[in-house]
């Protein structure tokens, strides 16, 4: 309670934990004031790591198949004092690391800081194959000659999307037995906008009564499949295959398509009814 004239403190904690740079935070105070039921404080501080990471204490490797994934990473030391990078080592196979000391200022990656200086560390990591698809974490070990930070861990993510993708990514239908024939739409995107070929279609596993045709007749970013299915001749079961999509592109010959058919019997009484969902 604050008397009429009166003054009063409020103490405010900040977790700096991960963070890094100049940061604003605010707090908000609810009062009984009329006038002022509420008040927003903004507090800024500048959080000052032992070892400091530009633009950010961690590595994002994202990109499609086929392209130069990398990242570059700026280290600092912000007592002024010599810093050795001694050792770093990535969790995940197929990382290449690359790291020099800053001898002359230059271009250094975006972020909060915007030069380095001499005594810099900058660090480069890339995947050395990005022609398959993957999806992994991991962690990069830096060990330093800081005596409070002498081993830095920074997570990676690494995320290589295919740089042609099937909408839907895989097929599941539910139909009658008995149903007239059923036809449903594949579209393959490039995402990196370039064009492309589909082939041709091969059917495997367990998908009698299925076929596939391309229907796009020139290369494009965008390729069309039809899928028909005639049921008339299954019994109610479960059939699951793949459609194999060969294309001309180099870096992904072939896209899987994976299709599973459910096929129920008709009802009695009631004409057969499809319910077949992408």
């Amino acid at each position: 309670m604050i008397p009429p004239g009166g003054s009063g403190r409020i103490v405010t904690r900040i977790r700096t934990a991960g963070i890094q740079g100049r940061r604003t935070k605010t707090v908000e105070v609810e009062t009984n004031d009329p006038r002022h039921r509420r008040l927003r404080l903004s507090v800024s501080f500048l959080a000052q790591a032992p070892v400091e990471v530009y633009p950010q204490p961690s590595i994002n490797l994202y990109g499609t198949a086929g392209a130069e994934i990398e990242m570059n990473l700026l280290f600092h030391r912000p007592d002024g004092q010599p810093l050795e990078l001694q050792e770093i080592t990535p969790s995940r196979t197929g990382l290449v690391v690359e790291a020099e000391k800053v001898t002359e200022v230059g271009g250094d990656p975006p972020g909060q800081r915007a030069r380095a200086v001499v005594g810099d560390w900058r660090v480069k990591i890339r995947l050395a194959d990005s022609s398959e698809a993957r999806s992994e974490v991991g962690t990069l070990r830096v060990v330093t000659n800081h005596p409070e930070r002498p081993e830095m861990s920074l997570p990676i993510r690494i995320r290589v999307t295919p740089a042609i993708q099937a909408q839907p990514a895989r097929l599941n239908i539910r139909v009658q037995a008995g149903d007239p024939p059923l036809l449903r739409g594949i579209t393959l995107r490039n995402t990196r906008r370039k064009p492309f070929r589909a082939t041709s279609i091969d059917v495997t596993g367990n998908l009698a009564g299925l076929s596939a045709s391309v229907t796009t007749d020139r290369p494009r970013p965008v390729q069309r499949l039809e899928i028909r299915i005639d049921t008339s001749a299954l019994r109610p079961g479960i059939y699951a295959g793949r459609l194999v999509v060969h294309t001309n592109q180099a870096t992904l010959p072939r896209i899987l398509v994976p299709v599973r058919i459910e096929v129920v019997a008709a009802r009695d009484g009631r004409p057969p009814a499809s319910t077949g969902k992408n």
